[in-house]
């Protein structure tokens, strides 16, 4: 797992704050929570002049389990629908077509904590 990293190249702009939020906390914000970071990539894909990073994720997350056609599964929590079902070797595309799931944003729902 991976969380964003903003360095020192980061211009301030305030184009990230202006136009997005991160999806775990519900808000823009430039500061990395990450106890709550679920790789959704929105800080990659949205900061100007690929003004952050993707580091590993040194924060142990606790594993939950989710169900799939009715099968259980046991997930990492604090990650993405799609990063999950990712782990569990379904394939995804950006374009329909195949036989793959067609996922075509980059950032997804979070699944819920129960």
């Amino acid at each position: 797992m991976f969380v964003a990293e903003i360095p020192r190249e980061c211009k301030d702009c305030g184009f990230f704050l202006e136009h997005f939020s991160c999806p775990s906390i519900g808000k823009s914000t430039i500061n990395r929570f990450e106890t709550a970071c679920v790789d959704c990539s929105v800080y990659l894909v949205a900061f100007p002049c690929e003004a952050v990073e993707r580091i590993v994720d040194t924060v142990p997350r606790k594993q939950i389990t989710i169900s799939v056609d009715g099968q259980p599964f046991a997930v990492p929590k604090r990650v993405t629908v799609k990063r999950s079902l990712e782990l569990l070797r379904l394939k995804f595309r950006k374009f329909p077509g195949r036989t793959e799931i067609f996922a075509p944003c980059e950032t997804e729902v979070v699944l819920p904590v129960r």
